[in-house]
């Protein structure tokens, strides 16, 4: 038999020793004025996240980039890496813990914050470099997630110029770059875009929805609304300007003392957290007595992710596709990602009738400890007043005539979140208070808008 012989290309024969080569040579390392670029950038991108993120991962992001830059700046080595696994480890440990996760839109920004801090302490080469710039543009895009306003827009506008700045850097390590020249040639290139942006901002199709969202909690706090509520664990509430619906009205705007509108009911009480409770939504109207006329309005509704409709109390007509429960809760087949109009009627004067005894169970239904004394007074004014409405006046003249106040800083409460507020703090803000509204008549002249 004959010998074998290989046979391969004569090109692959030719450039095998140069890849064997090129695959031996070091890598080259980050330039100190390529990593003093790209800590700028990542601060900058970093730094609106402060307010979103837990003091400990800021502080430890802060601590990292100063530590990195001593490093560069003294000529010292890096971390070892069972130091870096440990510093990852502990991170994520806790991100989760304080957010119970590590999905959804505020634990996966606090994550990627925690793992690019512990990326800048094993950047040695270009590569890493390149890396640190890709987390960079990714955390200038997740600010998005929080504001779209143009304050922002153009602060991580600023952010990108700085970014691009670094990129051009790793790039073109031996350019002779030096001062300012890489953010001028950063924003000529910016400019140079500039064309193609609009032709793209034209063409693009629209996607319906936010485009910036996540899984879980891309709409959180869209409305101000949310499946739950527990007081007393927020001591500074934002002012937000932020539309949750618009309603207009065909004939004129009822009075404020009949602009209740009803979204989701919070049946459940542990002792801290209101909850709902699950109903299911007939496919008919929930019988009341209407008392008075009627009003009709339409509403234009803010995507919420939620299932639940806002409509003045009570409403007397479905929506399509929606069901209302027993607790006169609309409730559409599937969640609102979009700018949602529907038709409504309602009744501002309206009698239900007495509760079901399932719903007089699940409205008295209390935890088995918490909050004594306030279960004290409960007690005291049970033994003086036998009829429940004179204990219903006693409750309300106790809001009227001690000094309750609402503010926006409110004081944190304890574990007995009750007593805390009833006897102690006394101020307190609507937990559940929707965003601003838009009204307006059927005649022209005639809007109110708060």
């Amino acid at each position: 038999m004959g010998r074998e012989r290989s046979i391969m290309p004569w090109s692959w024969r030719k450039n095998r020793p140069e890849r064997a080569k090129a695959a031996k040579l070091p890598e080259e390392p980050l330039t100190r004025s390529a990593l003093a670029w790209l800590l700028a950038a990542l601060v900058l991108a970093a730094a609106p996240h402060a307010s979103e993120l837990p003091i400990w991962l800021s502080v430890l992001f802060a601590t990292v980039v100063g530590w990195r830059g001593f490093i560069a700046l003294r000529g010292k080595s890096l971390p070892p890496r069972w130091l870096l696994l440990l510093l990852a480890l502990l991170a994520g440990a806790g991100v989760l813990i304080d957010y119970r996760t590590l999905f959804g839109r505020d634990a996966g920004v606090a994550l990627m914050v925690a793992m690019t801090a512990c990326k800048l302490l094993e950047t040695r080469v270009l590569r890493d470099g390149v890396v640190l710039v890709f987390l960079g543009y990714l955390l200038v895009m997740s600010n998005l997630l929080y504001s779209q306003e143009i304050p922002m827009v153009a602060y991580l506008f600023a952010a990108v110029l700085v970014m691009l700045a670094a990129q051009t850097l790793i790039h073109r390590p031996h350019a002779g770059l030096r001062g300012v020249a890489p953010l001028r040639l950063a924003g000529m290139m910016v400019l140079q875009a500039i064309p193609v942006m609009l032709v793209l901002f034209i063409l693009f199709p629209r996607i319906p929805g936010p485009l910036w969202g996540l899984p879980k909690d891309a709409y959180k706090g869209r409305t101000g609304l949310s499946d739950e509520m527990m007081p007393g664990t927020v001591s500074e509430l934002v002012r937000s300007d932020t539309v949750a619906f618009r309603a207009r009205f065909a004939g004129a705007t009822p009075p404020p003392n009949q602009r209740y509108w009803r979204g989701p009911v919070l049946w459940r009480f542990d002792g801290r957290r209101w909850t709902r409770h699950e109903e299911l939504p007939a496919n008919t109207p929930t019988s009341f007595v209407a008392e008075g006329a009627a009003v009709d309005y339409s509403v234009i509704l803010e995507p919420s992710n939620r299932r639940w409709l806002f409509a003045l109390d009570l409403p007397a007509r479905l929506p399509p596709r929606t069901g209302m429960t027993a607790s006169f809760q609309l409730l559409r087949d599937q969640p609102i990602n979009e700018v949602y109009r529907y038709e409504m009627r309602s009744y501002p004067n309206y009698r239900t009738g007495e509760l079901t005894a399932a719903e007089r169970f699940r409205g008295l239904q209390l935890p088995e400890r918490g909050n004594p004394r306030a279960r004290a007074l409960a007690v005291q004014w049970r033994e003086r007043m036998t009829r429940p409405e004179d204990r219903v006046g006693a409750a309300l003249a106790l809001f009227r005539e001690q000094a309750f106040y609402y503010t926006l800083t409110p004081p944190l409460l304890g574990a007995d979140s009750v007593d805390d507020f009833l006897f102690r703090t006394r101020q307190a803000f609507a937990s559940i208070t929707p965003a601003p509204l838009s009204f307006s008549c059927g005649r022209p002249g005639c809007r109110r808008g708060w």
